[in-house]
């Protein structure tokens, strides 16, 4: 069983509230780095609120169609724009909401809130070149990706050997498995 790596940074608040606050008023409890948008790094279940933040990158211009699931509140900001609201005390709801972004590195924050019930949180990404998929998929806790190391050496992307790649897995019908 693989541990995800970390890849978002999260402050923890507690207190009773019906609609989404503005944590950047507020001071957190704790603070940390979690896998993904994980409600499960409150520490009671009940009366509580997270604000995620990181980097996503995107891999060409385009329009994104972002997903936004919450029990109870919540909101997701690029960039600073808010780009979707789903707030109030409500069971788990999907509200979607668009933006055309360019290539490159896009500040995310994903702020929720848990009165009572049931805790749950979604955060999904749609657009050129990606499927419909978790945004926590290519979301890093800092601007610049993080190296994979390969037996001690650090991977650089080859261009060349990546067509190359891109042409033997579609000659020899690899997509019809995977």
């Amino acid at each position: 069983d693989k541990k995800i790596a970390a890849n978002v940074n999260f402050a923890y608040y507690e207190g009773g509230w019906q609609k989404l606050p503005d944590f950047s008023t507020l001071k957190p409890k704790t603070e940390g780095q979690a896998s993904g948008f994980d409600v499960g790094v409150r520490q009671k279940n009940d009366g509580f609120g997270l604000r995620f933040t990181g980097f996503i990158h995107l891999p060409k211009d385009g329009d994104y169609r972002f997903f936004l699931g919450s029990d109870d509140g919540s909101q997701l900001r690029i960039d600073g724009t808010q780009i979707i609201l789903n707030d109030g005390v409500n069971p788990h709801s999907v509200k979607d909401g668009k933006a055309q972004l360019k290539a490159g590195v896009h500040e995310v924050l994903v702020d929720y809130f848990e009165g009572g019930g049931e805790e749950s949180l979604s955060v999904e990404i749609q657009g050129p070149g990606l499927p419909r998929q978790p945004l926590a998929s290519i979301t890093t806790i800092t601007k610049e990706l993080p190296k994979k190391e390969v037996e001690g050496e650090v991977f650089t992307f080859d261009e060349t050997l990546a067509k190359q790649g891109q042409q033997i897995f579609a000659s020899i019908g690899c997509a019809s498995c995977h």
